[in-house]
């Protein structure tokens, strides 16, 4: 897979974003897209780098992926860390995330409410 992020971009995309922006590329082919998944893991590709792609585009694919499923779980590792942290609670809502600690880092379960639906866009 081919990521058109970088880490140091993380902001000015979540902004861009959040301006009605699409700087965010859908790279999951659609029939696994318009499959109905009960749970999404998060875990890829490496951040921790400001030159390596970050988890912006594949947490924002989760949005997508969890977009009209109530009751999907998504699992988002290293939310211990800043951009991964900032981009579940902006697009799961920290009130739905559910931190899980352990010896080498925090991972957050997002329970997609059963009256939240995405804008897929």
């Amino acid at each position: 897979m081919e990521f058109k992020t970088k880490m140091r971009e993380w902001q000015a995309l979540l902004e861009n974003y959040a301006a009605g922006g699409t700087p965010f590329q859908s790279w999951l082919p659609e029939d696994i897209q318009d499959v109905a998944w009960d749970i999404v893991l998060v875990n890829g590709p490496a951040g921790f780098s400001s030159n390596f792609p970050g988890r912006m585009e594949t947490i924002f694919t989760a949005h997508q992926i969890a977009a009209n499923q109530p009751g999907a779980e998504i699992c988002i590792h290293d939310t211990d860390c800043t951009v991964e942290n900032i981009y579940s609670a902006f697009f799961f809502g920290r009130e739905n995330l559910s931190p899980k600690s352990t010896n080498y880092a925090t991972t957050a379960w997002a329970q997609v409410p059963t009256n939240m639906l995405f804008d897929k866009t």
